[in-house]
């Protein structure tokens, strides 16, 4: 009898073992833990000063993210990335200070103000280049010469390289918000950041329980999706 069960016990183990997709879901589970470790690392290393807490955050709401997501290592992986953005925010000197609705609506209204501000931006630069170019119509009506009219396209290709190399660093009007704690984000302009491409700074304030809390953000360019985020 008990070498009929260790037989049965066996030819079980053998059969988990043998699963089709099981080798498949542990790769997957470990590269599921290398990026995030990797993406912690990621915010290690381009983490500026505006927070200490923001690196612990982001471990903490990987590690929630994670867990909350269950399932599946690819379920698991995204649940993790989500929970690392969420939390490097709620590491931040105003995102430790609210619940969660709260600061997913200071995340939202720092992102409106930077797309309403790329929006201004764009805005002006095309007014700006507008201007070049009437400016170049009129110049080539009075020109007597080709040389004159070479001279005035000169002049207009110089005048729109200083608008694409400046740009523009106007500030956007502030984006509010409100639920438990109410707050705003202003957009304020470009900043440079090593390693770091697209980066802008963005002014946040927050009133909870009729404190007022105030701090600077700064969100970069991300190459593989193209969007802003903190760092």
């Amino acid at each position: 009898m008990n070498d009929a069960a260790e037989a049965l016990a066996s030819g079980q183990n053998e059969r988990r073992s043998t699963r089709p997709g099981s080798a498949t879901r542990s790769a997957i589970a470990r590269r599921s833990g290398a990026l995030v470790l990797a993406g912690a690392i990621a915010l290690g290393g381009c983490a500026t000063n505006q927070e200490s807490g923001t690196l612990v955050g982001a471990l903490g709401g990987a590690a929630v993210g994670a867990a909350v997501a269950g399932g599946s290592p690819e379920r698991r992986i995204v649940g993790a990335l989500i929970g690392a953005a969420a939390g490097g925010f709620a590491g931040s000197l105003i995102g430790k200070r609210l619940d969660e609705a709260d600061r997913q609506r200071a995340e939202a209204a720092a992102q409106k103000a930077i797309a309403e501000r790329e929006a201004a931006a764009a805005r002006e630069q095309q007014q700006r280049n507008a201007q070049i170019e009437a400016q170049l119509r009129a110049e080539q009506a009075k020109a007597r010469t080709p040389q004159d009219r070479a001279a005035a396209e000169s002049r207009a290709l110089e005048a729109r390289q200083r608008v694409a190399q400046q740009g523009p660093n106007n500030s956007a009007p502030p984006v509010t918000w409100t639920g438990n704690a109410r707050g705003s984000a202003q957009a304020i302009g470009p900043t440079q950041v090593a390693g770091r491409d697209g980066c802008e700074q963005v002014r946040e304030i927050a009133v909870i329980q009729g404190q007022e809390v105030r701090q600077t953000a700064t969100f970069c360019r991300d190459p593989s999706t193209g969007s802003r985020v903190r760092v």
